[in-house]
């Protein structure tokens, strides 16, 4: 059975590229919200097993979301997704009862790593991502390199 996820991101476009990232056979998503308050209204309804959070948001951003999400839910996790994860320390992630805060920057293969974490899943290799299946490269290996082809001068003698 999947496991439902609740998305929080003010900005429409981020929404949606979390949302096609989120789409897997793992995960399904039960609601993508445009604000923190709207979350806090609807989550209890949803029965999200993951929720993701933008920190940076209007009105209600993400850190007070969390505290008030984490004291309705408790034992539902709460990833903060932020472009500001420097500026959020390990006392104000305690403070907020984040149970983990990502960067953007550091890409959606990691936030989905952290996913399965979070939700007791067992790791998965992701050679595709999104509704379209684009390819992620792999890291190339240092002993997969090319050779060099021989020329004629350099073949060895007969």
């Amino acid at each position: 059975m999947k496991k439902k996820v609740l998305l929080v991101d003010d900005h429409p476009s981020i929404r949606f590229l979390l949302a096609s990232l989120v789409e897997t056979d793992q995960f399904t998503v039960c609601a993508a919200l445009a604000d923190g308050k709207e979350a806090i209204d609807k989550a209890p309804d949803l029965h999200p097993d993951l929720i993701l959070l933008d920190y940076a948001m209007p009105n209600l951003n993400g850190a007070e979301t969390a505290t008030v999400l984490k004291r309705l839910m408790p034992t539902v996790p709460v990833i903060l997704f932020t472009l500001h994860d420097a500026s959020v320390n390990k006392a104000l992630m305690a403070a907020m009862r984040v149970d983990k805060v990502i960067s953007k920057a550091d890409g959606m293969t990691n936030l989905l790593e952290c996913m399965r974490e979070l939700a007791g899943l067992p790791p998965t290799r992701i050679d595709t991502v999104g509704p379209l299946q684009l390819p992620i490269d792999p890291m190339p290996e240092t002993n997969a390199l090319p050779q060099p082809m021989a020329t004629p001068e350099e073949k060895p003698p007969e």
